[in-house]
């Protein structure tokens, strides 16, 4: 990752925003951007370009207190997808390089214990303090 205002050469900055804000770096010759399908499908994805192993993914989740009654979680859930699902928002999303995901709760909460493992193996080995 590259620091705002960081100087660095071009072959050794990366870029891994799945929205619009590095396109532009990126056309300038500034950064290299991890692909994004919808918004450079010119730009070869990390393994292309001989970056193996790698993943990391920008993703937005809603999330509710626990304790929320399931009737009202599954109604969140459905007038989320409703919203989501909408084709002027899809549109708006895909020309900022969003891949919209409307998941059930329960497809969520694997996406969560997922990325918890994966994350939680890296603060171990990394040696890292959560505080």
């Amino acid at each position: 990752m590259v620091a705002a205002g960081q100087r660095v050469k071009p072959a050794n900055a990366w870029c891994m925003d799945p929205n619009a804000h590095g396109l532009d770096q990126s056309e300038r010759g500034r950064i290299r951007l991890q692909r994004s399908p919808a918004l450079a499908p010119e730009v070869p994805t990390l393994q292309e370009a001989g970056v193996a192993e790698h993943e990391v993914n920008v993703w937005f989740g809603l999330l509710a207190t626990a304790g929320t009654p399931p009737d009202v979680a599954a109604r969140l859930n459905a007038e989320t997808a409703r919203v989501l699902n909408l084709p002027d928002l899809r549109e708006r999303f895909r020309t900022l390089g969003v891949d919209v995901i409307a998941s059930s709760p329960e497809q969520f909460t694997q996406r969560l214990k997922s990325e918890i493992t994966k994350w939680g193996k890296v603060v171990r080995a990394a040696k890292i303090r959560v505080v």
